[in-house]
């Protein structure tokens, strides 16, 4: 019995040749072996495949992870600086409203200082001396 592999569909058998339903079994087992082969030669030609992709296109790889890199640093910052703004800003107004409230105060003891002076009382000439003295830096 005669069988031809090449209506089967098996590739590693020429046009013409044929074997015995014997050497079958044998067959497929050099047919498994024989894929095996190619498997890993093409397992190893996608490996050097893909290392020479990598040299050819190293920089350009090496320069477009910086560059993402940096764009999300720059990004992270940026959040950063905007919420240092905003914390600044929050100061200068408090800030701001301690001047007022500074000057309130300097208000109402100049006031206290004077009407105080009026009933002579020596500790207002003191805060009066004081204030004095803080105002000209000493």
């Amino acid at each position: 019995m005669t069988i031809n592999l090449n209506q089967m569909g098996m590739d590693m058998i020429t046009e013409n040749e044929t074997i015995d339903a014997v050497d079958l079994d044998s067959h497929d087992e050099k047919l498994a072996d024989n894929v095996d082969g190619k498997e890993e030669k093409q397992e190893v030609g996608r490996v050097n495949k893909a290392v020479a992709f990598v040299k050819r296109h190293g920089l350009e790889f090496i320069l477009g992870t910086g560059c993402v890199a940096l764009s999300v640093v720059t990004i992270r910052q940026g959040k950063a600086i905007a919420l240092k703004d905003k914390i600044i800003s929050m100061q200068r107004t408090r800030i701001d409203d301690l001047v007022v409230l500074c000057e309130e105060k300097d208000a109402w003891f100049k006031a206290l200082m004077s009407d105080a002076l009026k009933h002579r009382s020596s500790f207002a000439g003191k805060c009066m001396v004081d204030r004095r003295e803080m105002l000209n830096g000493k």
